[in-house]
């Protein structure tokens, strides 16, 4: 069954212009000489793919060429998968390089060239436990999610079609049937593959919307769950299914794998026969799975409460264990003591029987009031000091409870989610602080957790001999202007790190623990991850307090950050309060100079990905950590900086420029 849908005659040039033949003629002639070393290492429905070397980059990349003998009318179809892929620039959906034409007149394209496993592989030889494979499916959501921002859909989806690297690196492949939502109502033929593609797409009356790829990430999420196709056969019999929905759930189907309830669900809802029954986006479905690699309940299994409870002991195992431990240790304690209140009743009542019969002997009758009272005072220790042991149980609950919202605040947990951090440790805190209000160390935390979320006005209805001065900047801007998600805008944003930065070097503790939190939460609930240059400047002031500000400049059209200043020697802080990463994220960056700067190791800049590094003038004396060196193409050095043993490791793809 033919794949692609008919295009227009994109490759129908006029290829007997003189000028454009000598046009073709010098871009052969360019191509022939930039890409050697050619290799065949796959072909498509359309496409041969070829590993070359790119000279001009001193790289190896994969080129993709429509496979000789293949219809005009492909051409269209193939030029239009390079260009769409190339403008989708999302780490988890592969990169285009160049475009252009052979001197055949055949259009080709170059990617990235990645090395690792089709998640096909990986499902067929079992190489990954269950919770590895769902992070993969988590990484496609991203990229469909955000192919789906830019109302670009896929269409065809399948585990063939993503790349696996042997770094944990998931990218999303093969966009030659994906289409703009704009252009579904002109697909005519059946478009994608049969047994991962949504019911409307075995028909060519029906327009096609983001549903359509959310059947097919349920139908990769059924094969990650079952390690088989949703549906077994041939072509007919694939489709016939999928058309009626006579489709057997993973639990259904394969009794015996003990496939979890909550992912069966997800499963059914995803791959619902009408897709006003699915999933309303992309990140619902992430949001499920995600639901279930934390311990919670899915909202398409409709979950009862023991279902709940359960999770809600799996999810809490130290906090039951503690709980019930205390609540057995308390009424062990009762029934200890009111067993002893009622042994010395019966003795007092003893004492009295025996004064009304031998109350002739006064001796025997005083030694027996002795007695009685000493049980009694021994009675009253054993409650007193049962008492205390309470209240020390009591203080140890507390303590454990205000270490989990401390936890929240704190390397790696908020950062990995900076707002649902805040948000679960602010529930703990107030929780505990409505009983526990004079305890200083849990109002402390509350009015850290008030200060960094923006609740401003709630700050300054506390005390604190620590915070004082958060609180003081908290009634500055406590009625300033917020915007649509309840934040303050950049600008005043801004305004507000700067007080902080503008404390003396005195609170540098106190910097350090509120200004990259502030920053990440702003971002985690305004969203995208990039921010203004005016931002990062004030993130990197409060690490580096005697660095001269002006010595920093970005160029948005080039993506070039320019660093100076003898002052400046961090990039990033290792901390419970820091995120352990670069301060340059939050900015788009290509070109990085930091020349004349005191930073002193590359491991200042993992994860940034950038093209170009200039470190001369700089302490750095080697490339270690590599990671670091991932991506990058070119780096610029003075001469001596490094010596044979320090270049040897450097990666081949790395270029050193001597100046």
């Amino acid at each position: 069954m033919d794949d692609f849908s008919k295009l227009g005659n994109f490759c129908e040039e006029d290829f007997d212009d003189s000028w454009e033949d000598q046009m073709n003629s010098e871009s052969s002639d360019n191509l022939s000489t930039r890409y050697t070393e050619k290799e065949h290492i796959a072909s498509g429905g359309m496409k041969d793919i070829f590993k070359v070397y790119d000279k001009k980059l001193n790289r190896y990349i994969a080129m993709a060429q429509l496979i000789p003998g293949k219809p005009e009318e492909l051409c269209e179809l193939f030029m239009k998968e390079a260009t769409l892929t190339a403008s989708l620039e999302h780490p988890n959906i592969i990169s285009v390089y160049d475009l252009g034409i052979t001197s055949d007149h055949d259009p080709f394209f170059t990617m990235e060239l990645k090395v690792g496993d089709s998640l096909d592989q990986i499902i067929i030889n079992n190489k990954l436990p269950q919770n590895e494979l769902l992070e993969i499916f988590l990484k496609v959501c991203d990229a469909i999610s955000y192919a789906h921002s830019h109302d670009i859909l896929h269409l065809d989806l399948k585990p063939e079609n993503i790349q696996v690297g042997k770094f944990g690196e998931v990218q999303v492949c093969d966009w030659g049937v994906s289409r703009s939502t704009k252009d579904t109502k002109s697909i005519k033929k059946l478009s994608g593959t049969p047994g991962y593609m949504a019911p409307e797409q075995c028909s060519s009356d029906q327009e096609l919307d983001n549903a359509a790829d959310i059947y097919s990430l349920g139908a990769i999420l059924y094969s990650l769950l079952t390690q088989a196709r949703p549906i077994a056969g041939g072509v007919e019999t694939v489709i016939e299914a999928t058309m009626y929905s006579n489709i057997l759930s993973p639990c259904e189907r394969f009794p015996e794998m003990n496939i979890s309830e909550s992912l069966d669900a997800v499963v059914r809802k995803a791959m619902s026969e009408d897709k006003a029954d699915r999933y309303k986006s992309v990140e619902a479905l992430k949001l499920e799975v995600g639901k279930f690699l934390t311990g919670y309940s899915t909202k398409a299994e409709d979950a009862g409460f023991i279902k709940e409870l359960k999770l809600f002991i799996s999810r809490n195992k130290q906090v039951c264990l503690v709980g019930s431990i205390a609540f057995s240790l308390i009424c062990l304690g009762s029934f200890i003591f009111i067993n002893k209140i009622q042994e010395s009743q019966k003795q007092t009542e003893l004492a009295l029987v025996d004064l009304k019969t031998a109350h002739t002997d006064l001796q025997e009758l005083q030694t027996k009031e002795r007695k009685a009272f000493k049980q009694k005072e021994a009675a009253l220790q054993r409650y007193i000091q049962e008492k205390q042991e309470r209240q020390k149980m009591h203080l140890q609950l507390l303590d454990n409870e205000l270490k989990q919202a401390y936890d929240l605040m704190t390397y790696p947990l908020y950062f990995s989610s900076p707002k649902a951090s805040i948000d679960k440790s602010y529930i703990i805190l107030k929780d505990l602080y409505d009983p526990n209000k004079r305890a200083s160390g849990l109002k402390n935390l509350l009015l850290l957790n008030l200060f960094i979320s923006q609740k401003y006005s709630e700050v300054v209805k506390l005390e604190s001999n620590v915070y004082q001065e958060l609180i003081n900047i908290a009634e500055k801007y406590k009625d300033k202007k917020r915007t649509k998600f309840g934040i303050l805008n950049e600008p005043t944003f801004v305004q507000l790190l700067g007080d902080i930065n503008a404390l003396s070097n005195d609170y540098s503790h106190l910097k350090n623990q509120v200004v990259e939190r502030s920053i990440c939460y702003m971002v985690d609930v305004r969203k995208p991850v990039f921010t203004s240059l005016d931002v990062v400047v004030e993130l990197i002031k409060c690490w580096n307090p005697e660095w001269d500000t002006s010595q920093i400049n970005y160029d948005r059209k080039t993506l070039t950050l320019s660093l100076k200043g003898k002052r400046l020697h961090k990039l990033m802080a290792q901390a419970g309060h820091s995120s352990n990463l670069c301060f340059l994220r939050f900015l788009k960056i290509d070109n990085l100079d930091i020349r004349h700067t005191t930073i002193s190791g590359l491991h200042q800049i993992i994860g940034l990905n950038i093209n170009n590094l200039d470190i001369r003038n700089t302490p750095i004396n080697s490339l270690h950590p590599h990671e670091a060196t991932k991506g990058i193409s070119e780096v610029y050095l003075t001469k001596g900086q490094f010596n044979a043993v320090d270049t040897r490791h450097i990666p081949y793809s790395v270029k050193l420029i001597y100046k």
